[in-house]
């Protein structure tokens, strides 16, 4: 699967200016992941602040996937600039079929199509920079991790049992599921899928949507694939309603809320945690390209000393499970 096709410019980026202990968190958050761009921009300016392991959920995993294949922000700058969203994610000629026979769901077929040209036909093994991305099974209650063989023959299950435990007598809980021979541009489809919008993606026994509804931000997966310093990176609520009128409203902000602990959980778990300021006040579908990469650095820029001083004074990595 080493197959790199399209119109995509790569750059050999040198792998000492990478810290293989760093890892970096990116959510979900539809439209609004183009703010992680304007993260990676400052962090691609300063000398060996690049990290050596990412993980991503939603859109949060087409960013990891795109600096996992080693394309600088610059290039996923400028595909991000002539994105569509019907071009690049939905098949209308799917769209019509599964509307018909699945009460209105669309297709995101196309994403996987367009994730191939972006970075090829690839597996996570054949990635330069170790990435996991996460996604949901809701029907069976399974949060699926996606990474490569190597990382998974020795991703700490303890440190992702401590953000999301297994179900035990008289205990609720999701079992987590990590697969290692999928392909990069299908994991990210699936990630994408998000719920009573796409179709599940059907695969390896499970009906697939957006890690989102379990995992939005997903440093926890990052620790467990043996990053010493996490930076979790988030969107806020995507999909929660501007303004609260009727039944529907409210059912979005219920649901939306719900999601305020998870999110919390994330970001205090990771080392450098945080939410990007003013992303709230933006569109989850409509883009402001300019103004969200501009969040994103601003974000970032804020608290790059901090980054600085946290893998400058590296110790080994706290244990989550004391």
């Amino acid at each position: 699967m080493n197959s790199r096709r399209g119109m995509r410019i790569f750059i050999i980026v040198d792998k000492k200016r990478k810290k293989r202990d760093f890892a970096i968190a990116f959510g979900g958050g539809g439209a609004r992941g183009i703010a992680h761009v304007g993260v990676l921009e400052v962090l691609e300016r300063e000398k060996r602040l690049l990290p050596g392991i990412v993980s991503g959920t939603s859109v949060g995993a087409i960013i990891a996937a795109c600096y996992a294949s080693q394309t600088d922000s610059q290039s996923i700058h400028e595909v991000i600039d002539g994105f569509d969203w019907f071009e690049n994610v939905v098949n209308l000629n799917e769209t019509l079929r599964y509307r018909l026979r699945n009460h209105g769901l669309v297709s995101n077929d196309k994403l996987k199509d367009t994730m191939e040209e972006l970075i090829g036909k690839v597996g996570f093994e054949d990635l330069p920079i170790d990435l996991a991305v996460v996604a949901a099974d809701l029907e069976k209650k399974v949060r699926i991790v996606f990474t490569s063989p190597r990382i998974a023959s020795g991703m700490e299950r303890a440190v992702m049992e401590k953000f999301l435990p297994s179900p035990r007598e008289g205990l609720p809980g999701c079992k987590t599921e990590i697969i290692s021979d999928c392909e990069v541009a299908q994991a990210v489809q699936a990630s994408c899928a998000v719920p009573a919008f796409f179709y599940p993606v059907k695969a390896f026994g499970y009906k697939i949507l957006d890690g989102g509804v379990l995992n939005q931000i997903p440093v926890d997966v990052a620790k467990a694939m043996g990053a010493d310093i996490t930076m979790g990176v988030s969107l806020g609520l995507p999909f929660y309603p501007q303004r609260i009128r009727g039944a529907a409203s409210i059912m979005g902000a219920r649901i939306g809320l719900e999601g305020v602990h998870q999110q919390r959980k994330s970001l205090d778990m990771a080392d450098l945690g945080f939410q990007i300021e003013g992303i709230e006040e933006t569109s989850f579908l409509r883009t402001d390209k300019e103004r969200l990469i501009g969040l994103g650095e601003t974000a970032m820029e804020k608290r790059l000393e901090i980054l600085k001083k946290l893998l400058s004074e590296k110790k080994p990595r706290r244990s989550l499970l004391n």
